[in-house]
């Protein structure tokens, strides 16, 4: 609900390890466009940046005229964004 709530503001370093930013910066990438539409518009490492990352591995398509992502996208988000790094943690060293 942090997600929810703070999406346009605060660091990401209050709810998210350096660990899991560092994760979070590259699936991000994989869900940005070539567009600026398409790309994420927050500061890198901010709660509003990690939140528009979140909303997109919950099924949110990034499109600020379709609203921000709700809670249950940002639900869905959290739970995949979980198994990823897992999967981030066993591939680095």
């Amino acid at each position: 609900m942090q997600l929810v709530g703070d999406r346009d503001g605060e660091s990401g370093e209050l709810v998210f390890t350096e660990k899991e930013l560092d994760c979070l910066k590259e699936v991000g990438k994989s869900y940005e466009g070539k567009t600026t539409k398409q790309k994420n518009p927050f500061e890198e490492r901010s709660l509003a940046w990690t939140a528009w990352i979140i909303g997109c591995l919950g099924g949110w398509k990034g499109y600020r005229k379709a609203g921000p992502a709700g809670p249950i996208s940002m639900r869905r988000g959290l739970e995949r964004f979980s198994i990823l790094f897992r999967a981030c943690r066993r591939t680095r060293p």
